[in-house]
């Protein structure tokens, strides 16, 4: 994997963008084809996921068998986006 693309856009230096995504990794979460985008945050929460699914119940499969169940996950909390105000597109 190409690390550029990710350490440079969020200001890290090689090592901790490489420990981050490993972290992710071994976490089982860069397996998961739902997850579009992961961050790694500040404040209540650790990481921030975008899943993308066709609808609610493929949604409670994802966040009830596949991200509570993962080792080290204590909480999974939810958001729905009800409307996209803004998007980049330059991606």
């Amino acid at each position: 994997m190409a690390l550029e693309p990710l350490f440079r856009p969020v200001g890290l230096s090689p090592s901790p963008c490489l420990r981050r995504v490993r972290q992710l990794e071994e976490a089982g979460v860069t397996r998961l084809p739902e997850v579009v985008h992961s961050h790694h945050i500040t404040g209540n929460f650790d990481y921030l996921l975008q899943v993308e699914v066709p609808d609610l119940p493929a949604y409670e499969d994802v966040h009830a068998n596949q991200l509570a169940g993962l080792p080290g996950v204590a909480t999974v909390t939810s958001y729905v986006t009800m409307k996209t105000l803004s998007a980049d597109t330059t991606a």
